[in-house]
C-alpha cells in the first residue's frame, strides 16, 4: 500500500524552495562500516573552521533549520544542519559526531541544539571538555538529563505554561504551522529510526 505524502505549507513556501534549491542535501559516512551516515546541509563560506552546527529536536531533520541558515549565511557565516544516523547510546553518538567534525576538518563550532539536539550538543561538550571541541551552545527547549520522561503527567504543565504565554490564536496558528512542517518531515523518517533515535 503506498502511503501518500503529506507536504505542509512552510515546506511548498518559495522560501524553503530556495533554501532547498540553492543549498545541497550532503551524506557522510562516519565509520568504517557504511552504516552510520550523516545528513547535512553545509552552507557558507567553507573555509570557516568554527562555524554553527545546528542539532535538530528528535523528530527533526536537517532541514529544519532553514530559516536559520538563510539570513546567517547571507551576513557571511558558515552553517551545517545535521540530521543523524541512529546510535544507542549517548557516547556512541558522540563519538559519531566527532568523527563528523574531523571529516568536515571543523576544529570547534559554536552548536545550536533544539530539545534532543541540545541534550546532545550538552554531553559532547562534556565528552570533549579536556580538548575542547565546542565554542559555544545554543540551547532551545533543551534539558540536561532524560529522568523527566519517567512522569507520565509532567507534559500537560509544560503546554499549561506555553499557551498562556501567548494570545490563543497566535499560539495555535504557530503550533499549526510548526506541526504542519514536522509531520511533513516525520513523514520521510522510516518508523524504525525514530525509534532508535527516541531511545538515546
Amino acid at each position: 500500500m503506498h502511503q501518500m505524502e503529506f507536504e505542509s505549507d512552510l515546506a511548498r513556501s518559495s522560501e524553503y524552495k530556495s533554501f532547498r534549491s540553492t543549498v545541497p542535501l550532503k551524506q557522510i559516512v562516519v565509520d568504517s562500516e557504511a552504516l552510520k551516515v550523516w545528513k547535512l546541509y553545509d552552507a557558507g563560506p567553507r573555509g570557516v573552521r568554527c562555524p554553527l552546527v545546528c542539532l535538530p529536536p528528535v523528530c527533526g531533520t536537517a532541514d529544519s533549520f532553514f530559516k536559520q541558515i538563510l539570513p546567517l549565511t547571507a551576513h557571511g557565516y558558515r552553517v551545517i544542519s545535521v540530521e543523524y544516523p541512529v546510535y544507542w547510546t549517548v557516547p556512541e553518538w558522540c563519538e559519531g559526531f566527532r568523527h563528523l567534525l574531523d571529516l568536515l576538518e571543523i576544529d570547534r563550532a559554536h552548536i545550536l541544539g533544539a530539545s534532543l539536539g541540545g541534550f546532545l550538543a550538552q554531553k559532547f561538550a562534556e565528552v570533549t571538555f579536556n580538548c575542547p571541541r565546542v565554542a559555544s551552545l545554543i540551547l532551545c527547549n533543551s534539558f540536561i538529563d532524560t529522568k523527566i520522561f519517567n512522569y507520565a503527567d509532567s507534559s500537560s504543565v509544560f503546554l499549561d505554561v506555553t499557551s498562556n504565554t501567548l494570545e490563543e490564536d497566535d499560539y495555535w496558528a504557530i503550533s499549526q504551522k510548526a506541526d504542519g512542517f514536522t509531520n511533513s518531515r516525520i513523514n520521510r523518517l522510516h518508523g524504525r529510526k525514530i525509534g532508535e533515535t527516541k531511545s538515546v
